[in-house]
């Protein structure tokens, strides 16, 4: 029988049948891949056995070793195979750094402390080794595996084959890179059920070496931490064509459960259903969220502490934060009149008011529908007709020009001629100044019918500012010089008037 036929039957593994078949270690160590592929278990018994005869001889054969190591490793034994790679760092100089790079793995992998001493060593190979094809990516690896960026490593790997089979050292690596990255997933999703925080954002910083998917991460975790403080998911509208990046950034938890297969970004989402989930039966129950808890106490202490302006700032960036910024003024004005009159009232008439302003925030703080949003609205304002926004861009001031120090001299530059867009494509940080700028730039574009000029730049603010931190007032802005477009007309001077009169 040959070694491929003893290997795919089920022949015991014994000395007596390996004479018997005159299997030599020579032919093991030259097709040693091929026939690790039939049966690795039953391969690595075979293994053994000629390990123990080498013992008997008290001689050491370090490419055996190697070859049992690998084994091993690919068996998923990661704790024997450590004890091979730490025989051979300790006893083979010849390939050491290969086996310093195992053993850091593998430390990684078990959870061992990492030894001083290998540390310390070098790891990085010389350009002029012949073992490896591409001595730039095989350090690129390294580097990586030094700082246990194992993701990172993994994307690197997938370049190794790009000139075909790799070599056993590069092969073994690779094997270990990922079994490190699952360990790192396992871990992450561990600490995403029992919201481990600081792992989860380790995970993330590991992430960020791996600019591919990095984002998707970050966005996902984002979504998490909302949900927990009581934040609804402000879910998108999806392309036509759309990728999992795309449904991420759309917020559509269900459209991400349904197409995506990474194990990390199914464990944020069943964690994000989960706790969204428990904050709908918490409403229903009449219970605060995190989030508003949190916002009620610290509103509550800035009106005892007489800072009437926090309190009125916490409650606008909340309402605004839940999507319902269409009650910020009845708050606002809620907060007013107790503080106008609070001089005049007593301790238990501003509790009692204090209570009921805030019974009517998590009143509207759990309104799931529009109809109950407006059963609200008519209970607490009196009946309001629909307000479709068109009236405060129509009557919105869009020629106000922000006190900007410099907006003249752009206004001016834009009418005559003169104006440089190139200063403003160029910057890599725009302040809440300088995209109103862009806006009225834009609005001065339209004053001389450069339509397209004026389009271009409200798109650019528009992109400047999707997904960030929300400019209200900006917003409203954007909103008008582009309704109004039709309307912003550039001023005749008085000398072409005059002569319009005469020729009539």
């Amino acid at each position: 029988m040959t070694l491929e036929e003893i290997l795919a039957n089920d022949v015991p593994i014994n000395n007596e049948i390996l004479e018997k078949n005159k299997i030599t270690l020579a032919y093991i160590k030259e097709n040693c891949r091929e026939l690790s592929l039939i049966n690795r278990e039953k391969f690595l018994e075979v293994l053994k056995i000629f390990e123990e005869k080498k013992c008997k001889n008290n001689t050491v054969d370090f490419q055996l070793k190697f070859i049992i190591m690998s084994t091993l490793i690919y068996l998923n034994e990661f704790k024997s195979a450590y004890e091979y790679a730490d025989f051979l760092f300790k006893n083979d100089s010849k390939n050491r750094k290969d086996y310093v790079v195992y053993l850091l793995i593998l430390s990684d992998i078990l959870s061992f402390d990492q030894n001083p001493n290998l540390l310390k060593q070098n790891i990085y190979v010389s350009r002029f080794d012949e073992n490896y094809q591409d001595i730039a990516l095989q350090n690129q690896i390294r580097e990586a595996i030094e700082k246990r960026e194992y993701i990172y490593a993994r994307s690197l790997c997938q370049h190794l084959y790009k000139r075909g089979s790799i070599d056993p050292s590069s092969a073994v690596i690779r094997v270990l890179i990922n079994a490190a990255v699952r360990n790192i997933n396992e871990n992450v999703k561990e600490a995403i059920k029992v919201l481990d925080y600081r792992t989860i954002e380790a995970f993330l910083d590991l992430k960020k070496s791996n600019i591919k998917n990095a984002e998707d991460f970050e966005k996902l975790y984002a979504m998490l931490c909302n949900v927990l403080d009581g934040i609804p998911l402000n879910v998108k509208v999806l392309p036509s064509q759309y990728d999992i990046h795309d449904i991420i950034e759309a917020q559509d938890i269900d459209k991400i459960a349904s197409t995506n297969h990474h194990e990390v970004i199914s464990s944020f989402i069943e964690k994000i259903k989960e706790e969204r989930q428990r904050n709908i039966e918490n409403d229903y129950k009449g219970e605060l969220s995190f989030y508003l808890d949190g916002v009620i106490e610290d509103i509550y202490n800035n009106i005892i502490n007489g800072d009437i302006e926090s309190a009125s700032d916490l409650i606008w960036s909340y309402l605004e934060a839940i999507k319902k910024d269409h009650w910020i003024f009845y708050f606002l004005n809620r907060l007013d009149e107790l503080d106008n009159k609070k001089d005049t009232l007593t301790d238990e008439y501003i509790t009692s008011s204090l209570a009921k302003i805030f019974d009517e925030l998590i009143a509207v703080a759990i309104t799931k529908t529009e109809k109950s949003d407006n059963c609200l609205i008519e209970k607490y304002m009196g009946e309001t007709k629909e307000n479709t926004g068109q009236d405060k861009e129509d009557n919105f001031d869009f020629e106000y020009n922000y006190q900007i120090p410099y907006i003249e001299s752009v206004i001016e530059s834009i009418h005559n001629g003169t104006i440089s867009y190139e200063n403003y494509a160029k910057k890599e940080f725009f302040s809440e100044d300088d995209l109103f700028t862009i806006v009225i730039m834009a609005r001065e574009n339209y004053r001389y019918r450069n339509y397209k000029l004026g389009d271009l730049l409200i798109s650019i603010v528009r992109n400047l500012i999707y997904g960030k931190e929300k400019y209200p007032e900006l917003i409203s802005f954007i909103n008008a010089v582009e309704k109004n477009k039709g309307k912003i007309n550039a001023e005749t001077p008085f000398i072409k008037e005059v002569k319009t009169l005469i020729q009539k």
